[in-house]
């Protein structure tokens, strides 16, 4: 395959994938995070052709190229630095049969109804079990429609104040329950189980919120306020590449707020700690074990393409 061919083939694969505003941010979170992106399927061809590719750019990119990375905690201190060497990574083969058992769970699992938790489960070869899990989901436009949904029982941090221009594009809420879930439905399709359930109002326990907002030109504020059952502010609490600055700023109500000024202009970024009033307890569903937990306190994560920090603080700044 020459130059033209392999440009033809990219052109032609690439035409069919879509990207989101909020894969963006997904992949600037996870990125900055240490994480994991996950991609759009291609065709197996193609897949061929890009591994290999990426293969040969790892070696040659490892060898010139070593990533330093500090973890900070919510004190804005460096509690661990790090450096990380690219190397490739041979591909794993997963057996034909989990293959397919797994097509099927990820089948079930997009098929069911919004609004529930979903999972799909089968054996794997080490006598355990594998699957594929949603947890319930609602999404909104409406900004009033949030508001309405989060004023019930909700410990979830909303703006106080959005700046002039921006509107909600997209926001997307995910809970679990205090104490009971209702089963819908169980049903087998072959070596696949498949559990459908529900949670009473009364019982939700929302524990995480996203919100994209956008003005006319498309500038973008991305906001994931997510509970969590931490409580030590001295623990790492954020992974950041190390050329980045790190400022403790002041936000009322918040027990800490980190700046973080990114280089390459990639935005402004404000992370959020918040001490719950008290401690907020959850189950998982009954098919698991009956492990009671609780959440502690909020994180929140505010990334903006085309604010500053002081316009960030003020967007949970109480009037």
């Amino acid at each position: 395959m020459n130059e033209n061919d392999l440009k033809s083939r990219l052109d032609a694969e690439l035409s069919n994938i879509t990207w989101s505003v909020r894969n963006s941010n997904a992949v600037r979170q996870q990125v900055n995070q240490g994480g994991t992106v996950m991609k759009k399927k291609l065709s197996i061809s193609f897949i061929g052709v890009i591994a290999l590719l990426l293969v040969l750019a790892a070696v040659a990119y490892a060898a010139t190229e070593v990533y330093h990375r500090i973890s900070i905690n919510w004190k804005g201190e460096t509690v661990e630095e790090s450096e990380i060497v690219p190397q490739p990574t041979a591909k794993i083969p997963v057996p034909t049969e989990e293959a397919d058992l797994h097509q099927i769970a990820e089948r079930l699992v997009e098929s069911a109804p919004e609004g529930e938790i979903v999972k799909a489960s089968y054996p794997d070869p080490e006598g355990g079990q594998s699957g594929v899990r949603r947890s319930f989901c609602q999404k909104y436009t409406s900004w009033e429609e949030l508001q309405q949904a989060l004023s019930k029982n909700s410990d979830i941090t909303l703006p106080a104040w959005i700046p002039d221009g921006y509107h909600l594009q997209y926001a997307e809420i995910s809970f679990k329950s205090k104490n009971d879930y209702h089963l819908i439905e169980e049903k087998q399709e072959g070596s696949v189980t498949l559990r459908r359930y529900s949670v009473d109002d009364e019982n939700k326990v929302i524990d995480e919120c996203y919100l994209l907002l956008q003005d006319d030109e498309k500038h973008t504020i991305s906001i994931t306020s997510t509970l969590s059952g931490s409580t030590d502010s001295n623990n790492s609490a954020i992974n950041i590449p190390a050329d980045n600055s790190v400022t403790s700023v002041t936000v009322p109500g918040m027990e800490n707020a980190i700046a973080i000024n990114s280089t390459g202009n990639i935005g402004s970024t404000l992370y959020l700690r918040r001490l719950l009033d008290s401690p907020i307890k959850w189950v998982d569903t009954p098919d698991m074990p009956a492990f009671v937990m609780a959440y502690n306190e909020e994180h929140i994560d505010i990334w903006a393409t085309d604010l500053d920090i002081e316009t960030l603080q003020k967007m949970f700044t109480p009037d």
